[in-house]
């Protein structure tokens, strides 16, 4: 039985006053195959997400490595030559004389 003060029996009976009614082919069944293309469309979509995860861990992993190492070289290798003089030389603070004091 159903509750005459339901929302779908309320909605029905307003689509029944507007003149909606049943429609005409009864088979409301989707065509032979639909359910397995939306299956099969799922995991070629699943499977396309993985592939693009699996490519960007990769090449992060790669790129990450590539930092460590550069970053390590640049810390182990010590240049062997002296410093070079300054172009610029470096301004010194003058002294100036004091002065008397009223």
């Amino acid at each position: 039985m159903t509750d005459p003060h339901s929302k779908w029996s309320r909605l029905s009976a307003a689509l029944r006053e507007q003149g909606a009614h049943e429609p005409v082919d009864p088979n409301l069944q989707p065509p032979p195959g639909f359910s397995t293309r939306i299956v099969a469309r799922a995991r070629i979509d699943s499977r396309a997400e993985a592939t693009g995860l699996l490519l960007w861990r990769r090449w992060s992993l790669a790129g990450a490595c590539a930092a460590v190492l550069t970053c390590g070289t640049l810390f182990v290798v010590q240049p062997n030559s002296p410093a070079s003089p300054q172009i610029i030389p470096v301004p010194t603070f003058d002294d100036f004389p004091t002065l008397p004091q009223s």
